[in-house]
């Protein structure tokens, strides 16, 4: 039985209040850019915003993005332009600039980038948009024909934090009341006839498939699916969290030493991710690799990243979107950016000198770098699968060393005397033992003079060149990665 109009009003009014403050956490007083497309959905939401402003203390301003993907879409613009100067509201207009050719992808980015703008420009708290519940429901089965994992099973979240958060107070709100409401109050809107055209899957999703199940499942389905997805979100806020701590678990303990603070690592230990359920472990490598910038993730591409923590072999990488690669070597997991490889234009060093005076704190280092890495170094763990920090640098006795003195990789059978160690050994061996990748260490900076090797980096110094209490002279030895 449909509501008196007075109710239904009274009845929105109190939902999109409570959303706002308990599901998109809006403070009172608030500014707020609405996104109005001029559809049913947005001049909804504006119009019931505008009724809760007082109460709420919200202050309101419209923005509305031409696609110009209508040759009549002029027409929406004005149309929004007048909704706002009735409700003495602010008004922002964007345009596509771009060709005249354009992909529904392009068309949503350059309107959230158009909102955001416009959002830091107002100095608005957060942005609202009119999805809801249908959209939301849409959203769930689109993503289940593609193949998705917990997150795309959430839908459309009533809350995205960005620069700018986005907000959705409408998502448990059918269209078709809403569209009742806007009846009730003799309300117009605008009708985008592109919402028809069923060779678009989103349509077909809303035309054939929603009627379908609301035939099927009953009046309530859709109402008991948006509060299902509600639970589901809980959950999946519980396995974000969890998964942050697995991540920070399996990060390198010297990521922790060179004072890293935040995800994500570029290397994680691979038993301490392989011993977790597999679950867990999916949605954490999600996390990962999300944070470091691969962009595209399918389910296929968690499932190949999650086989390969648990059974891949050494030295086995599988390819990520946009070319990263994931590298299982040497107890690790390592995501090496497309522009990575073995050449030396990854680890090419300058070296800088400067002549000290020893002191005793000089020689109490016993020519261990400078700073935390000297400890990370003692336990044979180097920086994310092999970068080291930059800068990194020692002090080294400069009584006996003979020009030149440069920094450059390790030659075939080089060999080097380490202080400590019981005598002469192959670099190659020492940074093997040192877990230092296979496909780095044909160019591990290192420094030299004329005699051969005085400091691996990150590893130690040879024992001829050691600061003892009697040394005359000491040099600063400092390695910086090359610029340009």
């Amino acid at each position: 039985m449909s509501l008196d109009p007075v109710d239904l009003r009274r009845k929105l009014l109190r939902s999109v209040a409570r959303n706002l403050e308990e599901r998109c956490r809006v403070a009172r007083g608030s500014r707020l850019l609405v996104g109005v497309s001029g559809g049913s959905d947005s001049v909804a939401l504006l119009r019931l915003l505008v009724d809760l402003a007082p109460e709420l203390r919200l202050e309101l301003a419209v923005a509305h993005f031409d696609h110009r993907m209508r040759p009549d879409s002029g027409e929406d613009a004005a149309f929004v332009r007048a909704l706002a100067a009735e409700h003495a509201l602010d008004f922002r207009l964007g345009t596509w600039e771009g060709e005249t050719v354009r992909s529904e992808t392009k068309a949503r980015a350059a309107r959230h980038d158009f909102l955001i703008r416009t959002a830091r420009s107002h100095a608005c708290d957060a942005i609202v948009l009119g999805h809801q519940l249908e959209d939301r429901i849409e959203t769930v089965l689109m993503r289940l024909g593609r193949g998705t994992g917990i997150r795309g099973l959430v839908g459309i979240d009533w809350r995205v934090e960005q620069s700018v958060p986005l907000l959705r107070p409408a998502l448990d709100i059918r269209r078709s009341t809403l569209c009742a409401y806007l009846h009730s109050i003799s309300q117009v809107w605008r009708e985008d006839p592109t919402n028809r055209d069923r060779t678009k899957t989103r349509n077909r999703v809303r035309h054939v498939a929603l009627p379908a199940l609301g035939e099927a499942l009953g009046d309530r389905w859709l109402e008991n699916w948006g509060a299902a997805l509600d639970d589901l979100a809980d959950i999946r806020r519980w396995l974000g969290a969890a998964a942050d701590a697995l991540l920070e678990e399996a990060a390198s303990r010297t990521d922790v030493a060179a004072g890293a603070s935040r995800l994500p690592s570029r290397s994680l230990q691979r038993e301490t991710l392989r011993s977790a359920p597999e679950g867990l472990r999916r949605a954490a490598l999600q996390r990962w690799l999300e944070a470091a910038g691969c962009t595209d993730l399918t389910r296929h591409h968690i499932g190949a990243a999650s086989d390969l923590v648990a059974n891949g072999q050494n030295g086995q990488e599988i390819v990520m979107p946009d070319a990263a690669r994931l590298l299982l070597e040497r107890g690790r997991v390592t995501l090496l950016a497309p522009s990575a490889t073995e050449t030396s234009e990854a680890f090419a060093y300058e070296l800088e000198l400067e002549h000290v005076l020893p002191t005793a704190a000089h020689a109490a280092t016993a020519g261990r770098p400078v700073g935390d890495v000297a400890g990370a170094a003692s336990t044979g763990v180097l920086l994310d699968g092999g970068v080291l920090p930059e800068p990194i640098e020692v002090f080294v006795a400069a009584d006996d060393l003979t020009l030149p003195i440069e920094a450059r990789a390790a030659r075939p059978g080089e060999r080097v005397h380490l202080l400590g160690a019981p005598g002469s050994r192959k670099v190659a061996r020492i940074l093997q033992d040192r877990c230092v990748p296979a496909r780095l260490r044909r160019k591990w900076p290192l420094v030299a003079d004329s005699r051969g090797i005085v400091w691996i980096a990150g590893v130690g110094v040879a024992e001829r060149c050691r600061v003892r209490a009697d040394s005359r002279s000491a040099l600063r030895l400092r390695l910086v990665r090359a610029r340009g």
